[in-house]
C-alpha cells in the first residue's frame, strides 16, 4: 500500500515537473519569437527597407545561378523571394495591428504607414520586373 502511494507520489511529482520545464520552455521560444519580430520592426522604420536577414539567403542562390547563366531560373527564383518578402510584410503588419506590446498608437500608425510603405515598394517591383 505504501509503495503505490510512494510510486503515485512519485508520478505525480515528475508530472508536475514535466508541465514546469514545458512551460518554461514555451515561455523561452515565445519571448524569442516576439523579440524577433520587434527587432525586424525596427529594423524596417530604421532603413525603410526589408531586413538583410531576409534577404541573405535568397541573394546568394540568385548570384549562384546567374553565375551559372541560368537566368530564367534566378529571375523566377528572384521574384518568389519578393513574394516572401511581401508575405512577411503583410504579416509583420497583421501582428503590429493585434499586439499590445507597442508604445503608442501614434507609434503603431508610424510603423503600419512604414510598413505598408516598404510592402508596396516590394509589389511594384515586383508586379514591373
Amino acid at each position: 500500500m505504501t509503495l503505490i502511494l510512494v510510486t503515485i507520489l512519485a508520478f505525480l511529482f515528475l508530472l508536475g515537473l514535466i508541465m514546469v520545464g514545458f512551460l518554461w520552455y514555451m515561455k523561452a521560444v515565445a519571448g524569442i519569437l516576439i523579440v524577433r519580430k520587434h527587432e525586424e520592426l525596427e529594423r524596417i522604420t530604421a532603413s525603410n527597407d526589408i531586413p538583410e536577414q531576409w534577404t541573405a539567403r535568397h541573394n546568394e542562390r540568385i548570384i549562384k545561378l546567374h553565375q551559372q547563366g541560368n537566368l530564367e531560373k534566378s529571375r523566377k527564383l528572384q521574384e518568389a523571394a519578393r513574394r516572401s518578402y511581401v508575405r512577411k510584410l503583410k504579416r509583420l503588419a497583421h501582428y503590429l495591428r493585434r499586439t499590445r506590446l507597442v508604445d503608442s498608437e501614434e507609434t503603431r500608425t508610424y510603423t503600419l504607414m512604414q510598413l505598408d510603405s516598404v510592402r508596396m515598394k516590394w509589389e511594384e517591383q515586383s508586379s514591373h520586373g
